[in-house]
């Protein structure tokens, strides 16, 4: 710790006489610290020719091969310098900082000339040489699967509103920079030199900004992808690969995961609730299912985001018997984004009086209708009611019907303005009545209650 200390002052000390900032690089700072024993901070330079080429890759090219940091103006514009950590205190300084000069010019000159190359070749090369690079053996080249992400970017876009064409191009030029020189020497640029090389040959920036904002986010919390375009394709890449790998049986197991579909995943999460997207995840996972040959089950592909959409929303304090309860509706959860805000709306719910009598009543109705079995399944037949709250908990019941389609808002506070109704039914009703023709009706009468409370959300998981 110490000496880490010492090597961020002299890194600070050494940029500030240079009237620059040095790299903000914790994990290049950590590395030198455990590589030097006696640390002592130099500067040197490089020519300034090399700054045609895009930052990252003198970036990567300084820090990957040489552990340099590298420095920027108070503008925030990269120099044509550089900061090392020596392992001594050297007598002739000047003589280390020639040979760290000297030994980064000819990795400067390979990122300039692969840069200079992949320039010269055009995109639609870069797209038919794709098709020789295999995605996954069973699931084509990475030709297919561009083709597949450009399909399903294109569904996204429209979906959102936003522009399919340029969607559906940034989706089929997404991996192209895969066959790049400067990507085969610095993977660490895909996306990046992608972007570079989509703008140098006339696509726009919306275009450009997407094949870079696709990998995003890449790690837990990354950026996300900074347009609805770009979010189209970070989808679209991420739903094609879950669906494929689950298509051919090779979802992630406790200790195999090499396609990193968790993160994936929890990539598509993080994008549909905080970008917002406001998608049909499961319409989109049919619709990847059609581009493979293979056959696709959707539903643990859904039921695989869902658990990690659970997970996500625990981790930041939601309560899980909210999700749980959403989660467990008949029609399921197929836009995250809005079930995000039923949980929300479920949450405020569970705030009021009311909510306490519906928890209570939904899990003895549930109960009742458990032990019932299949006599529970006919219609309510008014001739048989004896018990004026019965006629009364079928208006609450009715009312509910009406608003099925409205905003859970709406749905909850008719479900709070019945709760007194919903009560005073198990307190006034026998409902295992040993008339038969009774005893069936109040059944039936609370299957329907039990349906349309769980429409809304299944209050019987709530604690």
């Amino acid at each position: 710790e110490k000496r880490q200390a010492l090597i961020n002052e002299q890194l600070n000390a050494a940029a500030s006489a240079r009237s620059a900032i040095a790299a903000d690089d914790p994990g290049l700072l950590e590395e030198v610290t455990a590589l030097t024993e006696w640390p002592h901070v130099l500067s040197g330079d490089f020519d300034p020719k090399f700054l045609a080429v895009p930052e990252e890759a003198l970036i990567s090219a300084m820090r990957e091969h040489q552990r340099y940091f590298h420095l920027r103006d108070a503008a925030g514009q990269l120099q044509p310098s550089f900061l090392t950590v020596a392992n001594l205190d050297s007598l002739q300084p000047e003589q280390v900082i020639a040979g760290n000069e000297r030994v980064i010019r000819p990795r400067l000159a390979d990122a300039q000339f692969f840069y200079n190359k992949d320039l010269q070749k055009p995109l639609e090369d870069a797209l038919g040489q794709l098709n020789q690079v295999v995605f996954q053996n069973e699931l084509g080249s990475f030709g297919d699967k561009a083709r597949r992400i450009s399909a399903l970017a294109g569904i996204i876009a429209n979906s959102l509103g936003t522009n399919e064409a340029e969607a559906a191009r940034a989706g089929l030029l997404a991996k192209t920079d895969l066959v790049s020189l400067m990507v085969g020497e610095f993977p660490e640029l895909q996306g990046i030199m992608g972007s570079y090389y989509a703008k140098a040959q006339g696509e726009s920036s919306v275009i450009a900004d997407s094949i870079l904002g696709h990998y995003l986010p890449r790690f837990s919390g990354d950026e996300l992808p900074s347009s609805m375009t770009a979010c189209a394709v970070a989808i679209a890449d991420r739903i094609d690969t879950l669906v494929g790998l689950f298509g051919i049986g090779q979802p992630p197991t406790g200790s195999k995961d090499p396609f990193a579909l968790r993160r994936q995943s929890l990539a598509v999460v993080r994008i549909c609730i905080e970008a917002p997207i406001d998608l049909d995840l499961m319409a989109l996972l049919r619709a990847s299912a059609r581009l493979h040959t293979a056959e696709c089950e959707t539903a643990p592909v859904m039921a695989y985001i869902l658990d990690r959409f659970e997970n996500l929303l625990t981790e930041r304090g939601a309560k899980w018997d909210s999700i749980r309860a959403i989660r467990a509706r008949p029609s399921g959860i197929h836009n995250l984004w809005t079930a995000l805000q039923d949980i929300k709306s479920l949450d405020r719910f569970r705030e009021t009086d009311a909510s306490t009598l519906v928890i209570k009543a939904q899990k003895r109705v549930q109960n009742i209708i458990d032990k019932a079995g299949p006599i529970a399944t006919g219609d309510v037949n008014p001739k048989h009611f004896n018990v004026p709250v019965e006629a009364q908990l079928i208006k609450c019941i009715a009312s509910l019907d009406d608003v099925q389609n409205e905003s859970i808002d709406i749905r909850l506070a008719k479900v709070a303005h019945s709760a007194e109704t919903i009560d005073s039914y198990f307190k006034e009703v026998m409902v295992m009545d040993e008339d038969l023709a009774i005893r069936e009706n109040r059944l039936n009468t609370l299957s329907h209650l039990n349906q349309v409370l769980t429409d809304i959300a299944a209050f019987n998981l709530l604690q």
